[in-house]
């Protein structure tokens, strides 16, 4: 025990930390089941009276000992304090619950982004007044708004504003691996959102400039000053990266541009990051040191290298005010500030403290930023450089620095192979979190970032950031420097595109199983404990590694019993698309969303999920019809999961977007079928057969000819189990059907026209004998989809209905007699939370566990 406690006083500070974090990260882990805030609270103030007796008798060991169980409780009390949702009865998240108008009246917080197509803003409520309410009554809390086209021009953060706009909390799909918006936004303190419809309803109020008001928005009205200039003076493409330089604000830049740093594996150079802050306190130690070094005074009396490191910090600071002091930026700035601190008072430095003591001041302000991605990140790719590097670095660069006949051209090698082993480091550290998050990875990001980080950083950067006083003092001077820094920007933006090019640049991958990660750890462990300690295999390492990182996460099948079979009804707001899976196969009926969105729903929705899943191949897919909301995501499905059947309805559709679809699945040389009816879609665990194609000549001459609503009737059966998919027919197709007495009994319906009232017929829904009905449709089309007739039918008929829009994504897991019905929510409501899956109903040989209430 004494050597434990001996490690934690010589590691004090990082242990401490660690505990801390993960006592933060016990909070979504633990309270959806467990209730633990009285038991840890109490368990919390025991431990610190008995560590403070302890500590006064001077038991040092046995204090560093309980030190870690402390700091872990506290953790935990802390987070849970900040994953509360408002309690204030005034906070605009309890004023409004559904989708109101309102008027708004309150302060812009900070600048107002565009790009190209609507603009965002945050305000700072002051009131509000519903419809309902015949006064304005104090409000308080953030709101963002989306206006579409651009901002009116005469307003500044921390003007004060009224609003007219439509208000609703912001909803995420609640399907797994999507990314969560309403998460993200309520990290930032922002529970609700609006739309503005016009530019008409924004109104200036008078100034309220008081002394505290205008100096406490100085860097954000300074932030939108520099991006006027910005979009004034340069190109649309250079100003936008400019922005994103030297604000922080990406929402202009083009999503091909995004696409190229994405793809190159250098996105985080349009993040303010630990390299941007290095560059610019380098630059203004360099400046200063030059200027305070011509005073002989200052050389004799004081030590000018500590007065210039204490004078770069409050312009470290804000500068990071400047950028909106998003997570990188701070961690960078706080870091960077330790380090000049460290280095005024000669005291020793050593990373691991460096990295602990800028994580803890992060977290104990907000303790919340733990879960974004960018602070997961930023601290991955440091402790890569400060951990990885030097271990890299010890079977190569310090090698070449042995040898006794260093020329230049040996010194250019060493430094070119240095900063590839820096990218390289960084890659290792945030391979799992960047394969997670994004299914992606890149195989030329080392070299990438070797020949655009010059590029960026050491040319357009430098730059801008000397330009930027010039803005006042001389334009014509800042105009000369942006523009030369825009020859760096073009040269980096035509390197990357040239390297995306390249074939398998760029590979989108499942989520790694546990297995994966656990040989990716031993790959690392075996790349630097020893074993490659000769020059030549250590440059085949790092030349090699993309492609081992391919190699470990490619091809990432889940394990699945052929005695299982799951059918997933994914949440993908106002469409249809169910994934169902066996031991054999993959496959998807449908696959569209709401036709508004500026993305297509199989990026945004179906592909993160069966990625999420480990899949990477979905063998068949079937589409019941050609309406938009049942297709218009599967166009990203065929470019990334390689199907091997589509089976459709006809291949004409009464759309071009379709037809172009079906071109483009036969060119990719996939096999496309127009089932007839009783014709056998998939065998195996779970059975496919096509009921009907209502739109076959049989069919069509039978019904006089009629083509609307018309698509494949689709049923699927695993053992007893039967799903019907009946796509969106109306209540004559459904007499239809029922007068050709087709086998249409089902457990589970997936209701037609997603429960609309010109479909379900009580007939229809008699004959099926659903015991579950499913609708897959929005939270805003309530009372059209589902209506409340068909929600009254069920309710006669006694069947259990469950919607996408309330429930989530809903999953049937069956096999070996058993048959689980999940629903996917949050912990409380609270958008905070992960998502967690939730069993609603297991039936086991006719015995049933019903729903709770």
């Amino acid at each position: 025990m004494k050597t434990i406690a001996l490690y934690i006083s010589t590691h004090l500070l990082p242990v401490v930390v660690l505990c801390f974090i993960a006592g933060i990260w016990c909070v979504p882990l633990l309270d959806p089941h467990f209730n633990l805030q009285l038991p840890a609270t109490v368990t919390f103030l025991l431990l610190s009276v008995f560590t403070g007796s302890l500590l006064f008798r001077c038991r040092t060991s046995e204090v560093f000992l309980l030190l870690p169980f402390c700091t872990l409780l506290a953790g935990y009390l802390h987070g849970h304090a900040n994953f509360q949702i408002p309690g204030s009865a005034q906070h605009v998240y309890n004023v409004i619950n559904n989708d109101s108008e309102a008027i708004l009246t309150g302060s812009l917080e900070e600048m107002v982004t565009y790009n190209g197509k609507m603009s965002k803003a945050i305000v700072k409520l002051d009131s509000i007044r519903l419809t309902n309410m015949k006064y304005h009554q104090p409000a308080h809390g953030l709101v963002r708004l989306s206006l579409m086209g651009k901002w009116p021009t005469q307003m500044s953060p921390g003007d004060g504003i009224v609003v007219r706009a439509q208000l609703k909390p912001p909803r995420s799909f609640h399907t797994p691996g999507v990314f969560d918006y309403a998460q993200f936004l309520a990290q930032k303190d922002i529970w609700i959102t609006g739309f503005i419809r016009s530019p008409l309803f924004i109104k200036k109020l008078d100034s309220r400039d008081s002394g505290g008001n205008k100096y406490s928005y100085l860097a954000e009205r300074l932030r939108t000053h520099i991006g006027s200039y910005l979009d004034q003076n340069l190109e649309p493409r250079f100003a936008s990266i400019y922005r994103a330089l030297l604000l922080g604000d990406r929402s202009s830049v083009s999503p091909s541009d995004l696409e190229l740093f994405k793809a190159s594996g250098t996105f985080h150079i349009l993040a303010i990051s630990g390299l941007h802050i290095a560059v610019i306190a380098t630059l203004l130690y360099l400046i200063f040191y030059w200027l305070l070094s011509r005073s002989e005074f200052l050389l004799l009396h004081f030590s000018v290298r500590k007065i210039v490191a204490i004078g770069t910090i409050p312009i470290l600071i804000g500068y990071a005010l400047l950028a909106g002091m998003n997570s990188p930026v701070t961690r960078a700035v706080t870091m960077s500030s330790i380090v000049l601190i460290a280095l005024c008072t000669d005291r020793k430095k050593s990373p691991a403290p460096l990295v602990a003591g800028a994580a803890f001041i992060m977290l104990i302000f907000d303790p919340l930023q733990l879960f974004t991605v960018s602070f997961q990140l930023s601290f991955a790719a440091i402790i890569g450089i400060l951990f990885v590097l030097p271990m890299l670095q010890k079977h190569l660069v310090d090698q070449l620095a042995a040898d006794q006949k260093y020329t230049s051209l040996k010194m250019l090698y060493t430094y070119t192979i240095s900063a590839l082993l820096v990218s390289v480091a960084a890659t290792l550290a945030t391979a799992l979190i960047t394969v997670s998050v994004f299914n992606r990875i890149s195989t030329i990001g080392p070299l990438a970032n070797l020949l655009l980080e010059p590029l960026i950083c050491l040319w357009a950067l430098p730059a801008g950031i000397i330009a930027l006083p010039f803005i006042w003092l001389s334009p014509e001077i800042a105009n000369v420097l942006l523009h030369f820094g825009t020859y760096g920007i073009h040269a980096a933006l035509y390197v990357a595109k040239t390297m995306t090019d390249f074939p398998f640049a760029s590979l989108f991958i499942p989520d790694p199983s546990i297995y994966k990660i656990l040989l990716y750890f031993l790959f690392i462990y075996v790349c630097l404990s020893g074993f490659l300690i000769h020059a030549k295999k250590t440059t085949i390492l790092v030349f090699s590694l993309p492609f081992l990182l391919t190699i470990i996460f490619h091809n990432n099948v889940p394990f699945f019993d052929k005695q299982e079979a799951r059918v997933s009804f994914i949440d993908v707001g106002q469409g249809s698309a169910t994934l169902i899976e066996t031991g054999d196969s993959t496959i998807l009926i449908d696959g569209g969303g709401s036709s508004y969105s500026t993305r297509s729903v199989g990026e945004t929705v179906i592909a993160p999920f069966l990625w999420n899943k480990g899949i990477h191949t979905v063998e068949t897919i079937i589409v019941t019809h050609p309406d938009a909301d049942h297709y218009n995501g599967l166009e990203y499905i065929l470019e990334h999961f390689s199907p091997r059947r589509i089976w459709v309805r006809d291949l004409k559709g009464h759309d071009k977007k379709y037809r172009q679809f079906i071109d483009n699945a036969q060119k990719r040389g996939i096999k496309i079928t127009v089932p007839v009816a009783g014709e056998i879609i998939h065998e195996g665990g779970l059975t496919l057969e096509c009921l009907a194609n209502l739109k076959d000549q049989h069919f069509e001459k039978t019904r006089g000819g009629s083509s609307a609503n018309t698509g494949l009737i689709v049923k699927g059966c695993f053992k007893e189990h039967c799903f019907l998919f009946p796509g969106d027919i109306n209540v004559s197709m459904e007499k239809f059907l029922l007068a050709r007495e087709i086998d249409l009994k089902a457990e589970t319906l997936l209701s037609a026209h997603h429960g609309s009232k010109t479909s379900n017929s009580t007939d229809f829904l008699s004959t099926v004998g659903p015991r579950y009905a499913i609708v897959s449709a929005r939270g805003s089309n309530k009372g059209y989809f589902p209506h409340e007739g068909f929600l009254d039918k069920c309710a006669s008929l006694n069947i259990d209905i469950f919607n996408t829009a309330e429930d989530g994504t809903i999953e049937f897991k069956m096999g070996d007699g058993n048959t689980t019905l999940s629903t996917t929510g949050k912990f409380q409501e609270n958008p905070l939370y992960p998502l967690v899956l939730t069993s609603r109903y297991t039936t086991q040989q006719e015995t049933e566990v019903k729903k709770p209430e």
